[in-house]
Order: C-alpha cells, then structure tokens, then sequence
C-alpha cells in the first residue's frame, strides 16, 4: 500500500505560489528563505512548475505570508472557483465560435 504525497492530497501549482506570494506581499527571496532553500532559485523554478516544495516548506511559506491554515483551505477553495470559472468561460466561447 502506498502512501499519498501531499501533492495528490492538495496539488499546488506553481501560479497558487505565485498568488499566495502575491497576496502576502513577498518577494521571491522571502519566499525561499521561509521555504529554508539555499537560493531564490529554487523557489523561482517552483512557480515555474519545475519541482514543489515538501509539506512543511509549504506550510512554512504560507505563515510567512500571514496565513494559517483556516486560510489554506481558503486558499484552495478559491483556486477550485477559479478552476470552475474557467472551465466554464472556456465552454461558453466554444459554444459561441460553433454557433
């Protein structure tokens, strides 16, 4: 039997660590340091999508950023509305182009 990451348990994208940088106001330096990797630029490739951080680099970020975990689930409820959004946008400009 095989253990679920946290990944598979809440996938996070490189634009969800852009957003909660964003709205936690920090620059991509702060981010690594609170993440505890030795330069920017890990943390730079994770918004890119190249690697994630592990659970507790995460959650280490988001309290950086101001956030506990109440806000997490926030965080992630928001970023399923806007999946769905533009799930839904997408399906109504393909309806208007078939039309």
């Amino acid at each position: 039997m095989s253990v679920a990451s946290f990944s598979d348990i809440f996938p996070i994208h490189g634009s969800d660590l852009r957003s909660l940088r964003s709205m936690g106001g920090l620059t991509t330096m702060q981010m690594a340091v609170a993440a505890g990797v030795k330069t920017r630029k890990t943390y730079e490739n994770w918004e890119k999508g190249m690697g994630t951080p592990n659970v507790n680099q995460f959650f280490d970020m988001v309290r950086a950023c101001g956030f506990d975990m109440d806000n997490i689930n926030f965080f992630h409820t928001m970023k399923e509305h806007r999946r769905r959004a533009a799930k839904q946008l997408c399906s109504q400009n393909e309806q208007k182009v078939s039309v």
